[in-house]
């Protein structure tokens, strides 16, 4: 059999399912396990072979990297806005992001780098545009991105 083991510093396990083996076979056989604890911690995980005579061989750990899951949800209100507005970003985890306030030409008109606490976080924007529409470039330290429209009557 198989005893999927997890942890969360890589140094405790916990089994956390098992797998029944096939035993021997020549062909390639394929397994699925599905932890369904939802976190966005890191969690590490390893597979512990156990053969009929007791041997057993661990293979692992592995970690595996969910950022694919974790979007950002930003977006600016009010929008359309008349003079100051905010900067609303959710996210689920602790990360600097830097954003960028651009004019449909393209043009920088402002650039901010701060922390996005986990869960829903508001920045001010106090700069004095003209009416028009821009777009705000959100970037965070591990690549996520995020185009935001913005109208300013």
């Amino acid at each position: 059999h198989f005893d999927i083991e997890k942890s969360r510093d890589g140094q405790t396990w916990n089994v956390i399912g098992q797998q029944t083996a096939a035993g021997n076979s020549n062909e390639l056989l394929s397994y699925q396990f599905v932890d369904a604890e939802k976190n966005n911690a890191t969690l590490y995980y390893r597979l512990n072979q156990v053969d009929n005579d007791g041997l057993q061989k661990f293979y692992g750990p592995i970690s595996p990297l969910c950022e694919s899951i974790i979007h950002l949800n930003g977006k600016t209100i009010p929008n359309p806005s008349n003079n100051e507005f905010w900067l609303q970003i959710s996210s689920a985890e602790q990360q600097k992001f830097t954003y960028i306030l651009r004019d449909v030409n393209g043009s920088k008109i402002m650039e901010n780098s701060a922390d996005l606490l986990p869960g829903s976080n508001l920045f001010p924007i106090r700069e004095t545009i003209p009416s028009g529409m821009y777009f705000i470039v959100i970037q965070t330290e591990n690549g996520q991105q995020q185009v935001i429209k913005h109208i300013r009557n």
